[in-house]
Parts: C-alpha cells; sequence; structure tokens
C-alpha cells in the first residue's frame, strides 16, 4: 500500500512518531480526524463529498484540537504546526491525500461504503494508540474525533433550501455518529 504521509516532514521536526509507529500504522492514526469530518459531512448527501462549509468546519476543529487538548502531542502533531504555515499545510495535505488514497483504493462511491472503512480504521486505529500511548493520550484523541464528527454535524442544515428549513444534526449524521460513539467511548 501506497503511503502518502510526509516523512520528511516528521523528521524536520526531530518527532519520533515514526519511531514509535510504523509508517502504516502512522497512516491510519493520522487521517481519521480528517476522514471523519469528510465522512459526516457527506452524511445524507447523494455523494461521498461534503460541503465547503462542512470542509472548512473539518479544518478548523482539525487545528482546534491543539488547543483543547494542549498537552497531547500526538494531536499536535496531527493537526500541524500553526507557526510554520508552509510545513502545515504539507501535512495537512498528507491527511488529505491519505484519505483520497483510501477512497480510490477501495473504490469508494457511496457514503455507507466510506463509514465502513472509516469505522474499521477507527477500531484499528483505537488498539494501536492503546499499545503505544499513555490511557490519556487514547481517550483524548477518542475525544477529540468525536469533537470534530459533532462540531461538522452541526455546521450546515441537511435538506434546506436557500436555507429555510432542513435540519443540523441530519438523521444520517446522527446515525453515523452514534456508530462512531459506540467505537469511541
Amino acid at each position: 500500500m501506497a503511503l502518502f504521509f510526509n516523512i520528511n516532514y516528521l523528521k524536520l521536526k526531530g518527532m519520533n512518531f515514526l519511531e514509535k509507529y510504523t509508517e502504516e500504522e502512522w497512516r491510519i492514526v493520522s487521517y481519521l480526524p480528517q476522514g471523519i469530518g469528510f465522512l459526516i459531512g457527506g452524511a445524507g448527501s447523494d455523494s461521498i463529498a461534503s460541503s465547503g462549509v462542512e470542509t472548512m468546519e473539518s479544518i478548523k476543529t482539525i487545528l482546534a484540537g491543539k488547543e483543547k487538548f494542549p498537552k497531547n502531542n500526538l494531536i499536535k502533531e496531527i493537526a500541524g504546526d500553526s507557526d510554520d504555515f508552509r510545513n502545515g499545510l504539507k501535512n495537512f495535505k498528507s491527511h488529505i491525500d491519505n484519505l483520497m488514497f483510501v477512497i480510490n483504493d477501495n473504490k469508494v462511491k457511496t457514503t455507507e461504503q466510506l463509514s465502513v472503512i472509516i469505522l474499521s480504521d477507527c477500531e484499528k486505529a483505537i488498539e494501536i494508540i492503546r499499545d503505544k500511548e499513555e490511557e490519556q493520550i487514547l481517550n483524548e484523541y477518542k475525544n477529540w474525533l468525536l469533537y470534530i464528527a459533532f462540531k461538522v454535524a452541526n455546521r450546515s442544515k441537511e435538506g434546506s433550501f436557500l436555507g429555510f428549513g432542513g435540519e443540523r444534526f441530519s438523521k444520517e449524521e446522527r446515525r453515523l455518529y452514534k456508530k462512531l460513539e459506540l467505537i469511541l467511548k
């Protein structure tokens, strides 16, 4: 399996994540925040793509993880370095590249297909982190993923027309969120 995350980015920053994690483990753990935002954002639509508003909320919420969990180096590494915009952008792009690889490699066409993969990778990520980090790091990571899903789901209305009607947390978003909760709680 080809991996797209930027190994040189981690090496430049002197991070030891690749000493702790294999490349495949790091790919799974690091792309999930973006993957979950994308999955929830596309819930209930005819395609797997989320709206621009939901995509921006996903990015904003991923970056907010550094402030919400300031002592969690795993989250800070995944969210990227906001002090160095260019390297932060490369880091973030690598997560999107990994997500697109997952989608293309698995020939994903529907939200349901993507949800099977993302939910499976959530279970894998929990086991990976449980073996490599302290319990607090794992719990904060799980809470961060749920926070991302919740914020994206509540960002825009589904089923509205010109801003009228619709609901903030659609039936499909709630269904996916409950599945995530079962795995991440």
